[in-house]
């Protein structure tokens, strides 16, 4: 069914606007009038304004915690989907988070199904959100649904919250030491060459590098940061379009020394959680497969699980269909393995993402805390041989004076 923009007027003569599935304009109309609002005018597809709105402010993930446990309390206490919607939309505390409940009311209202009422806020409602209230709705079992996203929700956070406060001490080191190395080369070094090239001695090698240098940055240092940007923006682009050089890329992140092995964990922590929400919440296994397919930002990863729902068809089971691939760990395998004959594949998938939630922490602080020196230790570096370079001449000069 199109999917429509629209204006209307409520009982009190107030302004609404919102956006609505409809098979056409008079299926949308009859369906606002049913909600107590009268249709001004409606367009097919014309949502920019809105999702506009909805990304300078953006939903962030805490007030999709409150909202899953919310849903999940009211539901449990006995209320119905659209009475516990009502009661979320009334304070939220962000506007634009207040607007897309508000449309998720009027288009449960009108008969269109929660999943598809938050399928037109994909900015908000991620795929893999609607995929489980999908499930959710069809199974029956919405509350569970609920706690899973809001416990699925919390471990994200906690990890981008771990991430960020590991990652902000060496972000300072980095920042002080690029820019102390522009200043060193765009300011203190001409200064520097100046004096030195005025005495009329002849310069060692490390000297001339170091003026080298020097005079690129002052007259070239713009081209340089556009190249930079240019190259970043053009290895972003490739990595979109070239699906065989997103697994060369995602492959060497993984295979990277010390950040190899963190950047491996995160993907199949993602994975684990992933799946292991989507079989609790009532997914059969290939389509909880494929609903994962695109969930860990691994090109890596993906391949292989497309890979495995072609021997999981072809009468296969999950354990010796991800035993092909290198990316999986023996813990994962032998977990999935045990989970399977067992019949409690949702619960061992549970066991690999604890230990991965323990473990990740754990790497983050030893990746970073052997950054942080590297980063010093190349900074001390620099300054020496920009010292060395600066003393050369001088040492010659001064060692020439004394024979004479």
């Amino acid at each position: 069914m199109p999917e429509y923009t629209y204006r209307a007027i409520d009982r009190r003569g107030g302004n609404v606007s919102g956006s609505m599935v409809a098979e056409n304009e008079e299926v949308l109309d009859t369906n606002l009038l049913a909600t107590g609002y009268w249709l001004i005018d409606a367009e097919i597809n014309r949502r920019e304004t809105e999702e506009k709105r909805i990304r300078k402010q953006k939903v962030k993930r805490r007030d999709l915690i409150q909202f899953f446990a919310g849903m999940r309390q009211l539901m449990q206490a006995g209320v119905t989907v659209i009475d516990a919607l009502e009661e979320m939309g009334k304070d939220s505390g962000n506007p634009s988070f207040s607007y897309v409940v508000k449309n998720l009311i009027r288009n449960v209202h009108s008969g269109v199904a929660l999943n598809e009422a938050m399928a037109l806020h994909p900015v908000v409602f991620e795929s893999q959100v609607v995929d489980l209230v999908k499930a959710g709705e069809y199974g029956g079992n919405l509350i569970s649904t609920f706690d899973e996203l809001r416990r699925y929700m919390e471990w994200v956070d906690q990890l981008m919250g771990q991430i960020k406060q590991a990652s902000i001490y060496p972000m300072m080191v980095l920042l002080a030491v690029v820019g102390f190395v522009v200043l060193l080369f765009t300011f203190v070094v001409p200064k520097f060459a100046t004096l030195l090239i005025g005495l009329g001695i002849p310069l060692p090698l490390p000297t001339r590098v170091v003026i080298a240098t020097g005079d690129f940055m002052v007259s070239w240092g713009w081209l340089l940061i556009l190249v930079m940007v240019g190259g970043v923006l053009a290895f972003r682009a490739a990595v979109k379009r070239s699906e065989d050089f997103a697994m060369r890329v995602d492959a060497f992140k993984m295979s990277m020394p010390v950040l190899g092995e963190l950047n491996r964990m995160i993907v199949l922590s993602r994975l684990s959680h992933n799946l292991g929400v989507l079989l609790r919440a009532g997914v059969p296994l290939l389509s909880a497969l494929e609903l994962c397919e695109n969930l860990t930002g691994s090109p890596v990863i993906h391949w292989a699980v497309v890979e495995a729902q072609v021997d999981i068809t072809s009468g296969g089971n999950l354990s010796e269909a991800l035993e092909k691939h290198k990316i999986f760990p023996p813990l994962l395998l032998r977990m999935i393995s045990v989970g399977e004959a067992s019949g409690t594949l949702d619960n061992a998938l549970e066991y690999v993402a604890n230990y991965y939630d323990t473990e990740i922490p754990v790497r983050i602080k030893r990746v970073f805390s052997i950054i942080e020196p590297v980063m010093i230790l190349t900074l001390v570096a620099i300054v020496g041989f920009v010292a060395l370079a600066m003393f050369l001449p001088m040492v010659g000069m001064m060692s020439g004076a004394m024979h004479h």
